[in-house]
């Protein structure tokens, strides 16, 4: 049990860099920060005026807090089975 518990923590470890491979890659910085402008832009006086800009502007917000929501998630679950194998052994 405890050569399993090894090889898990070993598995569970070198994912790390996997996820951080899929961080860079869904570009989640510039998510970020593209999140935050239109987060920024949507409180401006006026900017229900346009209705078709507003929409897209918040159907953009939602797309990107939906990836980051998920990558989040995905990094939390990681964190936790990290956590785990460290408690069990």
């Amino acid at each position: 049990m405890i050569v399993e518990l090894e090889d898990f923590k070993q598995k569970i470890s070198g994912l790390q860099p996997v996820l951080e491979s899929l961080k860079n890659a869904l570009k989640s910085e510039d998510d970020a920060q593209e999140l935050q402008k239109l987060e920024a832009e949507s409180t401006l006086d006026g900017f229900w005026n346009d209705l078709d800009n507003s929409q897209k502007v918040l159907q953009r917000i939602k797309q990107l807090s939906n990836k980051n929501e998920k990558y989040d998630k995905l990094a939390a679950g990681l964190s936790d089975l990290t956590t785990l194998c460290q408690i069990a052994i």
